[in-house]
């Protein structure tokens, strides 16, 4: 079974169906409405049962340039239960404030978490993590060695 992500708009355009009906009908039985996470999903989601020992910390830019920062359980290995928690900034404070919406002693439970490294994500998980080492990001770290050889 083949499976690949296509946005509602391509899949209207694909199909010869009006776009705003298909939208609307999909927010409809997908379950959107009653979605709890609906009113702060711009701002942040957290999903402590996702929480594992070694995450993973990195900052994304979405369809408009946006900045997002996402810790992610490395033992899902990209599957269900893998994003653990996603906060609409890259400001330590404020990913902080909502990564601590994840209860204290799980958090206390990460023995490691893996960065790039960048002084505002570190500062974070030291606050939040405080029981985890942290780990370079390898492909940021080879990067980094190409070129100061170079």
């Amino acid at each position: 079974m083949e499976t690949r992500t296509e946005s509602l708009k391509s899949i209207a355009e694909l199909r010869g169906i009006d776009y705003r009906l298909l939208y609307h009908t999909y927010r409809r039985v997908s379950g959107y409405e009653q979605w709890s996470a609906r009113h702060h999903a711009h701002e942040y989601l957290v999903f402590p049962e996702n929480i594992g020992t070694k995450l993973s910390l990195d900052e994304v830019s979405v369809s408009q340039g946006e900045l997002y920062t996402v810790l992610s359980n490395k033992g899902a290995r990209g599957r269900k239960g893998t994003l653990v928690a996603m906060v609409g900034s890259t400001k330590t404070d404020e990913i902080v404030k909502q990564f601590s919406r994840i209860p204290r002693a799980q958090r206390e439970l990460v023995q490691e978490v893996t960065l790039d490294l960048a002084e505002n994500m570190a500062a974070a998980v030291k606050e939040l993590f405080p029981n985890a080492k942290i780990v370079a990001d390898r492909l940021r770290f080879a990067v980094l060695r190409i070129m100061s050889s170079s």
